[in-house]
């Protein structure tokens, strides 16, 4: 079983944490929620993009200005390269197709 803790050392605001776990599934295996390979890049810019669009700034079309968002944006982003790497990192994940991630844009 893979394991979370949520958002790591900062606040689980309610909006944002389902964001955490989806983040820390891919740390721990590489791999998107449907099971196809994720960068670690990728992985932390998939981090900000739900922060955006589900921050309270997002009901009213400012949700890329969210700086929660872009704080842990760049927290994962600077600090997050030992999880990446850490053991059990690449741990294997049945593929799920409802948890079908929208396509990225950066």
């Amino acid at each position: 079983a893979l394991h979370t803790d949520g958002c790591s050392r900062v606040p689980d605001f309610s909006w944002i944490k389902l964001g955490c776990f989806r983040h820390d599934i891919h740390y721990r295996t590489h791999k998107t929620l449907a099971g196809t390979p994720i960068t670690k890049r990728q992985a932390d810019w998939q981090l900000a993009r739900y922060g955006m669009r589900h921050s309270p700034l997002a009901k009213i079309g400012l949700g890329i200005l969210s700086p929660t968002a872009w704080t842990y944006w760049a927290g994962v982003t600077l600090f997050g390269g030992r999880a990446w790497q850490a053991p059990g990192a690449g741990y294997a994940l049945t593929p799920c197709a409802p948890c079908q991630e929208p396509p990225e844009t950066p």
